[in-house]
């Protein structure tokens, strides 16, 4: 069987890596333990986090925006 090698960009690997902290945090993992795991500094997670919660909550509030001002004028 030949070996498969695959070239995948740099960014999607680096945002491949956050999205796994991401879920490392998500399953209750301390920052603390998800700083370990992946020997990053614990301010760096931490902001990763709160970025991520800032940008959710702006889609969350963008979608109800856009539900109160489309909605009443849709027909079913």
């Amino acid at each position: 069987m030949a070996d498969l090698v695959q070239v995948v960009d740099t960014f999607v690997v680096n945002r491949f890596y956050l999205t796994l902290m991401l879920h490392s945090l998500w399953k209750q993992r301390t920052i603390w333990h998800v700083s370990a795991q992946f020997q990053l500094p614990r301010g760096f997670i931490q902001q990763l986090l709160t970025s991520a919660a800032s940008f959710a909550a702006c889609i969350s509030h963008f979608c109800q925006v856009g539900a109160a001002i489309h909605l009443p004028f849709m027909v079913w």
